[in-house]
């Protein structure tokens, strides 16, 4: 811009560009990747893909475990999380202590391996509702005591 005020032969005087004015080149690094990215996809013709899944199929026949997954996937999808075992929660989620020995519990099935991260995470957001419900229980009896002390 010229001055402070803003005004300038590509900007009007609030700073915004003038209609026909172009704000810069850009960032290079994301011009080449867009170059890039429109070249794969100038040669991903469907023959091309066809292609390729061929010859992913046939290394997944001769032993090649990675093309195989790869191919597989392409093919039939990524599977979804699997359940391998599970988390044993304990019965008095009523205190903060059985609460916090649930999330003790979600954190060691998660390392070992038996628990996956969604249902570690929704076992989480559980836990977090029965906290909140539990206060709301709370704050309600203190609430009716608190009246109940008034009359």
């Amino acid at each position: 811009m010229a001055d402070s005020k803003g005004a300038s032969p590509d900007r009007d005087a609030l700073g915004r560009w003038r209609p026909g004015c172009a704000p810069g080149p850009g960032n290079p690094r994301l011009r080449r990747l867009a170059a890039a990215q429109e070249a794969v996809r100038a040669a991903g013709t469907p023959e091309a893909v066809a292609a390729v899944l061929e010859a992913l199929r046939v290394a997944a026949l001769a032993g090649d475990v990675a093309a195989a997954t790869t191919w597989l996937q392409r093919v039939l999808g990524r599977p979804a999380e699997e359940r391998t075992g599970g988390v044993e929660l304990p019965a008095d989620l009523a205190t903060p202590a059985g609460v916090a020995e649930a999330l003790r519990r979600t954190a060691a099935a998660v390392a070992s391996g038996d628990l996956g991260t969604a249902e570690a995470a929704a076992v989480t957001a559980t836990l977090r509702a029965v906290v909140d419900a539990d206060v709301l229980v709370r704050l309600e009896e203190r609430l009716r005591a608190i009246e109940g002390n008034r009359q």
